[in-house]
């Protein structure tokens, strides 16, 4: 009992020294002592307790740890917690792995485009020497190969376009060339790789693709025409009318009246066939290229040569023109300079005969030095320009439209008969050169005649 009040006692003289309050917040004790680091004051700064699980600080004083950190063992300072390295390195891992699923994923979808062109195309490369073309075919023809209102086959008259067509460069697809093992895969293939779609439209083309030919709903001219105006759209399809009776549009029955009634067309139903030069102007408009024509074929020819000093007047006429030098064939053609003058022809003398550029004259005469050594190719006596075929498609739409039909593109021979084309060059290349010796030998008879009879 002694004890204990003296314990008692003892505690109530030492309870105001204890509840004195220290002069700083980081002071704790009766001597109001500072706390070490990790350390903080109790609320009634009587002794040092440690920071709390999720603070740490230094000098008395603890703060708690921001998000992902945490106390360090001495609890002094805060460092990245646990949690923070797992998400950093997950991070990494993840853009890594995120890459890696990219690229792959480009390399399939490049993959699948690779294939999925191939199967589409049928494996066929751009044409780069046609100006990197993205269709095979320039054209495709649709018709029906029954007769029309005058007893005329079509499908000869559209095998007549197509020839006509193909003279001038443009790649076509018609089905007598064309249509060989499975018909629709063919037909699909066709209108998928085409620029454009002609319709060659008549009365029993209408009723064939309104389904009320024979075949009914599988008629072939049925699918064709479906097909192409889901694949092509109106916009891509060119209307061509084969039959007199057809240039009424209100005449046209089913599908062909619905979808391409309100369209301008072509009218090639008379024999002369004269909006020909229109047909393939826009042709060449849709499918956004210009087509090649195919060359005379001058195999035969290249293999042919004459000496130089064996050319005639005219042929020396012709020659200037192949040259590129027929500006001056008039003054040559007067002085009736022969092959065998001009091999011997000095700069001199060409100035006499109206050359007055010394670089056209030294040009002249280097091209004459090879040609006397080599031979003159007869390509050279037929200059391409005289030729309707080999002008261009363009220049030909311009003198067909001048000319009003086709008879003067049909005075040409086939391009695949050399010596015909060869022929027809010559006659075009010497017509002025001709006609003024002509004159000119009629002109000397006629003095002739003049000076006997005095």
């Amino acid at each position: 009992m002694t004890l204990s009040l003296k314990a008692v006692f003892a505690l109530i003289c030492a309870l105001p020294t204890a509840l004195a309050d220290c002069p700083r917040d980081v002071l704790a004790g009766p001597h109001c002592e500072p706390c070490r680091d990790g350390y903080e004051p109790d609320p009634l700064q009587l002794r040092c307790e440690p920071c709390s699980e999720d603070s740490a600080g230094m000098r008395g004083r603890c703060e708690r740890c921001g998000e992902l950190m945490e106390p360090n063992a001495d609890r002094t300072l805060c460092v990245r917690s646990t949690l923070f390295w797992v998400l950093a390195v997950g991070g990494i891992l993840g853009s890594v792995l995120l890459e890696w699923l990219r690229r792959k994923y480009n390399e399939c979808m490049d993959g699948w485009r690779a294939r999925s062109y191939k199967r589409h195309t049928n494996e066929i490369e751009l044409d780069i020497e046609s100006g990197g073309r993205a269709f095979e075919y320039d054209c495709f023809l649709t018709h029906d190969w029954g007769e029309d209102e005058k007893s005329r086959p079509n499908h000869d008259r559209v095998s007549e376009v197509n020839r006509l067509l193909k003279a001038q460069g443009l790649v076509t697809w018609f089905d007598e060339e064309r249509m060989q093992g499975n018909v629709v895969a063919q037909m699909t293939n066709g209108i998928d790789r085409s620029a454009t779609v002609i319709v060659f439209v008549t009365t029993r083309y209408c009723l064939k693709v309104s389904g009320k030919g024979d075949a009914g709903d599988d008629d072939n001219c049925k699918r064709e025409f479906e097909y192409a105006c889901l694949r092509k759209g109106v916009a891509k399809m060119i209307t061509v009318v084969m039959e007199p009776c057809c240039r009424d549009t209100k005449k046209w029955q089913g599908g062909v009246g619905f979808n391409l009634g309100g369209r301008l067309y072509k009218d090639l139903s008379d024999d002369e066939m004269k909006a020909m030069p229109q047909l393939i102007e826009e042709i060449i408009q849709i499918s956004g290229r210009r087509p090649n024509p195919p060359a005379l074929s001058r195999s035969a020819e290249s293999n042919t040569k004459m000496a130089l000093n064996q050319l005639g007047s005219d042929q020396v006429c012709a020659l200037l023109h192949g040259l590129e030098l027929g500006e001056h064939a008039r003054a040559f053609s007067d002085a009736k300079v022969r092959g065998a003058d001009l091999a011997n022809a000095t700069e001199d003398e060409l100035a006499t005969l109206g050359m007055p550029s010394p670089m056209k004259r030294k040009g002249l005469l280097r091209q004459l030095s090879g040609l006397k050594r080599d031979g003159v190719p007869i390509s050279l006596l037929a200059p391409a320009p005289t030729s309707p075929l080999a002008a261009g498609p363009r220049k030909l739409v311009r003198q067909l439209s001048n000319d009003a039909g086709m008879g003067h593109l049909s005075s040409a021979p086939r391009t695949n008969d050399a010596p015909a084309a060869a022929a027809f060059e010559r006659s075009r290349a010497r017509t002025w050169c001709g006609s003024r010796a002509r004159s000119r030998r009629r002109s000397a008879s006629a003095t002739a005649s003049a000076s006997s009879a005095a």
